[in-house]
Order: structure tokens, then sequence, then C-alpha cells
């Protein structure tokens, strides 16, 4: 007779009952979805705060005061896919944020709610394809050591969401960029992991070739993935096994052809980063050398990339901002060559453990794959480090910390573990869940608005010129001008060679009518930076109104001189030559403005009223139109809009805008003035 272990594989499948096998297979793959539903549960109990949250910091800059995402209509996408702003491409981001727009207006609430699912979903990806990387690493089939797998998986899954670390990506709605380009970051290793265990060519490919679409979603998102195809040599070297030997081994077959899938992916990689950096130079962002020297950036990388690890592991004293040191300042030096001896030390550690643990090494290495181009060397913007740089570098460490989890379940099933001790390191393991829960929600409530953000800075760092600036900000927002004044001074006492604390002061007394004291703050601007297109306007401004029309006149020429392509300064100067009865001039100026930003509103709402004292009316339509297609809330536009509709006797149009008007701006009284003047007409006395 033929035992149950002999090569009839028909012998032994005819001994098994198969309504015995159905009945815990079906009760297993619903049981398996268990723990994904509660990461994602888990995950959003956590950033529940989030959704009382409001606009803060460059939410100004991004969705309060920016008009041109505001929908899905073709001048928004064409903007979208156009866009450089604040030094970033990221079209399929915006393209969510004008669909937020669509469904909550400028409520934050949903702005917030989208994000949070957004993570939620990328900690359900996270928990599946660290399951199949624990299942490739084991060597252990899924139906193997029965919630081996889960408990690893959801564990590396809620050391990933719940983290402190998140919460900047997730509680800031600009970084949209960040959980959306992740979502499809994860979901490309997925599809990778997927291609590579199909060993039928077409599917195979089809997998491939999944990837590769989703990839170029995720950099259409942010190109914070563009070091991919280095991950997934890293994920072909450990845990799928399927480049081995050495480096010249790989270019032979049948190796080379691993290598030649990585191409596409390359090639992608290659053009958006080309792409970000094209960005950040339009909106002159990146630091130069000359500002910023080759040994203070190699001293910040050194100093990030031991930053990350340290929060990772203790994330207490996180801030919005960790404000970029001086060249001069001799004790971040020290601490920076501290941080290198480190990272050298870890280094070696790593080399030396390559052998006997791959999985170590390979998450060390993805660490600083993804970390790389956000650590200073190419820098750009005020921040030493930042908590969002950690959302995809560190993932490689929750999936270790998954692996030392789903290791321990093994050996106590296997019996080869206490009772005890395995109770010690759930225990140990649940608390530190709760800790890191506790500690985020609590994150995340210092995220509620600018006020309360910027003060946790300065707890962080008092001489954060850049809390005490956005202080000012804030304060001037709510009116407390005084306040204001305080805060912008004390940022310019702090670093007295940084012209923006007198560039926003010089604007706080220009809106209080100090215009002596607005013009003082504003050649300190141009004192400190000469080619300061925003200390001239400025100046120009406030010069005008002090009847210095000809010196006003020079300075918005010395704006532009310097910046001969920014359309706020060309439609400033235009109202200048409009007062001064200079049509033709302010047309050009106006039109000049419209070419370079045509989703801006104020240029096209000028020229309506240009064309208004002009007398060609039906011109004025059209550019209040155009005005109301970039900002359908523009009050003013609906009222001047309303007011030539009623003078050419369309008084239903008049009407309907001038209700919008008040709509709008309840307390615009003359656009109700003229909305009962036009009801009157109509003899619409109730």
């Amino acid at each position: 007779m033929m035992s149950p272990t002999a090569k009839n594989p028909k012998t032994v499948k005819a001994k098994k009952n198969p309504s015995n096998e159905k009945r815990p297979r079906q009760t297993s793959s619903l049981l398996l979805w268990l723990p994904p539903l509660g990461v994602a549960v888990l995950t959003l109990l956590v950033f529940l705060p989030a959704l009382q949250n409001g606009f803060v910091w460059d939410d100004e800059a991004t969705v309060e005061e920016n008009f041109a995402y505001r929908g899905l209509g073709w001048n928004r996408l064409r903007w979208m896919f156009t866009t450089f702003l604040m030094g970033h491409y990221q079209p399929l981001s915006w393209i969510t944020l004008g669909f937020d727009y669509l469904v909550w207006g400028m409520n934050p609430f949903g702005y917030h709610l989208t994000n949070m699912v957004l993570h939620a979903a990328n900690a359900v990806f996270f928990y599946f394809i660290t399951r199949r990387l624990l299942s490739i690493a084991f060597s252990m089939p899924a139906n193997e050591a029965p919630w081996r797998l889960e408990v690893g998986s959801a564990f590396a899954a809620l050391l990933f969401a719940i983290h402190p670390l998140r919460v900047e990506s997730v509680a800031w709605v600009t970084e949209r960029r960040d959980v959306l380009s992740g979502f499809f970051f994860l979901w490309t290793i997925y599809c990778y992991l997927r291609a590579t265990l199909i060993a039928e060519p077409r599917s195979h490919r089809r997998w491939l070739a999944g990837a590769l679409v989703v990839y170029t979603l995720s950099l259409l998102s942010k190109a914070s993935a563009m070091t991919l195809p280095v991950v997934l040599l890293l994920l072909d070297i450990y845990p799928l096994r399927r480049l081995r030997g050495g480096l010249l081994a790989w270019y032979k077959p049948p190796l080379r052809k691993v290598l030649w899938e990585k191409l596409p992916f390359l090639g992608l990689a290659l053009l958006f980063a080309a792409t970000a950096l094209f960005a950040q130079h339009i909106t002159k962002t990146l630091k130069p050398l000359a500002e910023y020297d080759v040994a203070s950036r190699i001293a910040q990388a050194l100093y990030g990339l031991v930053f990350y690890l340290w929060k990772t592991l203790l994330p207490t004293g996180l801030s919005v901002l960790y404000e970029l040191p001086t060249n001069t300042d001799s004790r971040f030096l020290m601490v920076a060559l501290t941080a290198g001896g480190i990272v050298m030390a870890m280094g070696l550690a790593l080399f030396f453990l390559r052998r006997r643990y791959p999985g170590v090494a390979i998450a060390g290495l993805y660490y600083v794959a993804m970390i790389a181009p956000l650590l200073g060397l190419v820098q750009s913007g005020p921040q030493l480090v930042a908590d969002r740089y950690s959302y995809f570098s560190c993932m490689g460490w929750a999936v270790l910390s998954g692996a030392v989890a789903s290791y321990v379940w093994g050996l106590w099933q296997q019996g080869n573990l206490s009772r005890t001790k395995f109770n010690l390191f759930g225990v140990t393991a649940a608390g530190l869940l709760l800790a890191l829960g506790i500690l985020t929600w609590r994150q995340t409530q210092f995220w509620h608005d600018s006020e309360r953000l910027w003060n946790h800075a300065l707890t962080i760092d008092p001489n954060s010129i850049s809390a005490y600036i956005n202080l000012g900000g804030e304060m001037r927002i709510q009116g407390k001008t005084d306040a204001a004044v305080l805060y912008y001074s004390k940022a310019a006492s702090l670093r007295r060679n940084v012209a923006l604390p007198y560039w926003n002061l010089g604007d706080l007394f220009m809106q209080r009518g100090e215009l002596d004291e607005a013009a003082r703050s504003y050649r300190k601007v141009l004192d400190i930076d000469p080619k300061s297109v925003r200390g001239y306007q400025g100046l120009a401004a406030v010069r005008a109104k002090q009847g210095h029309y000809e010196e006003a006149v020079a300075l918005y020429f010395k704006a532009l001189a310097a910046e001969p392509n920014n359309a706020r300064v060309h439609n400033d100067f235009g109202g200048l030559l409009n007062s001064l009865g200079k049509v033709q001039n302010a047309y050009e100026q106006f039109r000049r403005a419209v070419e370079l930003e045509p989703e801006r509103r104020e240029p096209y709402f000028n020229l309506g009223n240009l064309m208004v004292g002009q007398g060609d009316l039906s011109q004025a339509i059209a550019y209040y139109q155009r005005a109301l297609e970039a900002d359908p809330d523009y009050a003013e536009a609906h009222h001047n809009l309303g007011r030539v509709l009623a003078a050419e006797g369309k008084l239903d149009e008049a009407v309907s805008h001038f209700q919008q008007a008040v709509r709008i701006r309840p307390n615009f009284i003359a656009a109700r003035e003229s909305l009962v003047l036009v009801l009157q007409q109509q003899g619409k006395l109730r």
C-alpha cells in the first residue's frame, strides 16, 4: 500500500473530505478581514480630533486664499497640471482638493476627513503588504501557523499608522500630497509583489504594468517616491531573493531580466525628480550654495539620518517646524559631528548583520533610500527636518517590528516560549501602541488652529523666528494688531539679517495707516535684500498713498526689473497707473498680469472697472465674468457686474448677482442698496 507521503497526489487528495475542508476556509477568510478592519478603525479613532481642526499655516496660501483649485472645470484642471505653486508639482493632489471643495465648500471638516480616510486606507494597504513580506521572509504559507502573520502585520500597520510622526501628514490639509502619494506608493509595492510571485509571463507583465500606472499616480501626487526603483531592488534582494550573488552576477542572464524590469520605473523617477527640481527652481525656493554651503548641507543630512530614527523611538517634543540653524551655529555643528559618528556606527552594524539578519540590513537601506532626497543636500524651505518626511522613510522599521512580533508569536505557538514571557511581550506591545495612540491624539490637537500650533512650536524652540512671524500673522487676522507688532518685532530681533519680519511689519503698518512706519519697515527689507520684489512693491504702495507718485512708479519699475513675471506687481502697478489717468498703460499692466496668472481674479476685476470707465460695458461684463470664473464667491465682482447689467436693462440678471453678493457678504451695504434700487425699478416693493 502507498503511504500518504508517496508521490501520488490523486491518492492523497481522494482521502480528503471536501465538506470538512470548505467550512474552515470560509470562516478563516472572514476572520482574516478583522485585523485590517481593526487597523483602519483604530487609525480613524486616534486621528478623530483632526475633524475639529481648521486650516493652518500654508493652508492659507494653498486652500483659503487660492481660488484656482476650487472645482474640476477645464480651466481648473489646466491650472492643476501646470502650476508649481509653492515649489511643488502635484496635480493629482489638487484634483482631490478640488473635489473636496465641490463637496464641502470651505468647511475644513471635509478636507480633514479625506486626509484621515486616505491615511486609514494606507494603513490597510500596509497591513496586506507586510503580511505578504512576512510570509515570504519566513517561507510560511498563509494557511500555516494561524494568526502569526495577522498579528505581526497588524502590529506593523498600527506602528506605522498611529505613530505621532504621522500627525503632520494627516492633520495638515496642505500635506494631502503625503497621504495620497503614499496610497499609490503602497499600491505600487503591492502590485510589484504580486507580479514577482506569478510565473506565467502574461500575468506577470500585467501586474508590472499595473505597478507602473499606480506609480505614475503616486508621482503625480508628490515626487516623494522618486527613489522607488532602489526600493524594488532591495525587495528583490530580500525577502524576494530574486537577486543573488554579487553585483557582477546581476548583469548576467537570467538575473539581468530582473534589472531590466526597473527601467520604466527609473525613467519615471528621473522625469519627476527633474520636474521637482524645476518646480523649486522656478519658484525660487531652493537655497543657493552661496547662502547655504556644502558643509552645512552635509551636517544637516547627518543630523536628519539620526533625527527620524530617534523620534521614531521617542516621539516627544514634536514640532510643526524645526528651524534651520545659521551657518555659524557651532553647537549644531557639534551635534552634526556626533550624528555622523552614530551614522557610521549604524552603517558598520548593518554591514556585519547583513547575512545573519538580512531583514535588518534591508530595512536600514530602505530608510536611507527613501529619506535621502529630503535630507537637505538640495535644500528648500526653512526647515532642518520635518515630521512629514518620515511618512515613507520609516515604513521599513514598522515592517521589521511586525516581523519581531510574528516571530515571537511563532515561538509561543511552537512551545518554545513560556506563557509568562509571551504575556509580558503582549502587554508591552499593547502598552506601546496605547502610548503612541495617546501621543498622536494629543499631537493632533496642537493642529487645531494656527495660534495653538505656533504657541506649541515656541514651547519646543523659544527662539523660532518662523513661530513668531506666524503668530504675528494669526494675531493680525484676529484684529489684534498690537500683539502682531510685538511678535513681528521679536522675530526681527532674533535675526536682524532676515527680511521677512520687516516685510510683515510694513504690511501691518500700512493696514493701520501708519505710513511712515510702513515705509521705514520696507526700506529695512531693501537694506537686507536689495533685490526684494516685495520690498519695492510695498514701498511703492506707501509712497503712492503719501502722494509721491513719481517715486512710486520708479519703485514699481525696480520691482519688475528684479522679477519681470510677477503678476501681483503688474496688477498693483496697473492700479497706480489707472489712478494717475494713464489708462492705456494701466490696461497693458492688467493684461500682462492676466497672461502670467490666468487664474487670478483681481486683474480681470480691474480690467472690468477700466472698461466701465471707458464706457465699453460689453467688454466690462466679459471681464467681470472671467473674474467670477476664477472665484465664484467674489462678492465685489458680483456687485459690479450687477450694476453694469442693470445699466443695460438686464434687471433680472442684475438682481441675481446682487443677491449673490449679499449672500457671500451679508454686510455688503453697497450691494444691498443696489439690490433695493433694482427691485424698486421692477416694482417689487415688498
